[in-house]
């Protein structure tokens, strides 16, 4: 091979784009992005599709249930988590109400409650719409801040009131046994 090949071959050959004079620095090219050449005058395709995504799926089912209906379908779906025990706890305590146009309320103690009940939302919902076969359940979640657990008691004579609101056989049981209350 003659040098002047091999020298062509190992010498960069320079952009016929590109033209560099000695004086000026080496300048990189930059690319740019044109979001108007690259839709090519499709933009109302893309309208039509964004339209598209934000209608609301068609509702298939509607067969109406009543509160009995629904607490049955809800302690199935119960059954069916109980592979997570916190979830499991929360759903499991919680008693859905039926309202009206296929609403149901679910009341929870806390924020955190509700939460957990938000991040199964889908499927349980989803559990529910197909027991139920209506394909309009919605729900709402209600936080219901101050339980009747709430109330602060200090002396044992405020605790055993307190129980025995709660539990009116405590007073038998105090009799039989013959338990005083310290």
């Amino acid at each position: 091979m003659p040098a002047e090949a091999v020298a062509a071959v190992e010498r960069p050959q320079a952009d016929p784009h590109t033209q560099l004079s000695s004086e000026e620095p080496a300048r990189k090219r930059r690319s740019t992005f044109s979001l108007k050449a690259n839709l090519g005058g499709s933009a109302l395709a893309v309208a039509e599709t964004a339209e598209v995504a934000t209608q609301e799926p068609e509702v298939k089912r509607l067969s109406a249930f009543s509160q009995n209906a629904l607490e049955t379908a809800w302690m199935d779906t119960v059954k069916a988590m109980e592979d997570r025990p916190v979830i499991h706890s929360v759903i499991s305590k919680a008693t859905p109400v039926l309202e009206d146009d296929f609403r149901f309320r679910i009341s929870v103690e806390n924020k955190m409650q509700a939460d957990y009940l938000e991040g199964v939302r889908d499927e349980l919902i989803g559990g529910l719409r197909s027991l139920l076969e209506n394909d309009a359940i919605r729900w709402s979640i209600n936080v219901e801040e101050g339980s009747s657990n709430a109330r602060i008691v200090y002396t044992p004579e405020e605790r055993y009131q307190f129980l025995l609101e709660k539990n009116p056989h405590l007073a038998e049981f105090r009799k039989e046994f013959k338990l005083d209350l310290e």
